[in-house]
């Protein structure tokens, strides 16, 4: 076993190093901020910006694609899923100086209503992995290592909140790596305050993110449904795009 298949196997995460060239990270960023206008501010800081299922939007699809299609993120889901059909579930977000706290990629909250403990965590089933990828370089992630195999109940955020004794594991990484997760894995990223000073030009942190799963499996199928009706919402409560002063969105992706 690799140290990417063991990293996700025994810790939950690993990190895939210079997946993307600069020009690809320039191009991603200048089609980001370019498309402002399709995203929602939903944290206090007035800079924060977060698009749910960009791959949506024909004018970012492109980035979808040349995430997916990357050589080194085929080859590693292609020796993870050991001839399974792999798929992009369309959960797939990009977010702009947006804090985050403890969480875990399942459903949560409302929409934890299509997950069951059994679905998610069956010792025999494929994960569904998160590909994190990072147009800066950052050190603000950080992970409850091995929390991928412990249920918790996914009603309320506060649930992943990690307790006295985690083993909690902070990650650097580079403009163009990949974090590639399992979706159960506890972790979190900037605060506000870290936040607050952001810009949205030259010192934006954007963050783009796409989950994979096996296309046959229980839980990738339970995603896919319960993700479409968090779409649905997350449009309806954004069918305005300007900015909101406030309004901390707990439904966090």
């Amino acid at each position: 076993m690799n140290k990417e298949l063991m990293g996700i196997a025994e810790r939950g995460y690993c990190v895939i190093r210079n997946v993307l060239d600069t020009d690809m990270i320039s191009m991603m960023r200048q089609a980001i901020i370019k498309n402002l206008e399709v995203m929602s501010n939903t944290r206090p800081t007035m800079t924060s910006r977060h698009i749910a299922g960009f791959h949506r939007f024909p004018r970012l699809e492109s980035i979808h694609m040349a995430i997916s299609n990357s050589n080194q993120l085929e080859l590693l889901l292609a020796e993870i899923y050991r001839g399974r059909e792999v798929i992009s579930l369309g959960l797939s977000d990009i977010t702009i100086n947006r804090s985050q706290p403890w969480h875990t990629d399942l459903l949560r909250g409302a929409y934890a209503k299509y997950l069951t403990s059994e679905i998610c965590w069956d010792p025999t089933a494929y994960p569904c992995l998160k590909a994190l990828v990072y147009l800066q370089d950052g050190s603000s992630l950080q992970v409850v290592a091995g929390s991928h195999r412990l249920p918790i109940d996914l009603s309320d955020d506060q649930n992943a909140i990690p307790t006295h004794g985690a083993e909690i594991e902070r990650v650097n990484v580079s403009a163009g790596d990949v974090v590639l997760m399992d979706i159960r894995t506890i972790h979190r990223g900037s605060t506000e305050d870290e936040m607050a000073e952001r810009t949205l030009g030259a010192d934006a942190k954007i963050l783009v993110s796409i989950v994979f799963g096996d296309r046959h499996s229980k839980l990738a199928q339970a995603i896919q449904a319960g993700n479409t009706e968090r779409m649905v919402d997350w449009d309806k409560r954004n069918s305005r795009p300007a900015i909101r002063p406030g309004g901390f969105d707990d439904e966090a992706i």
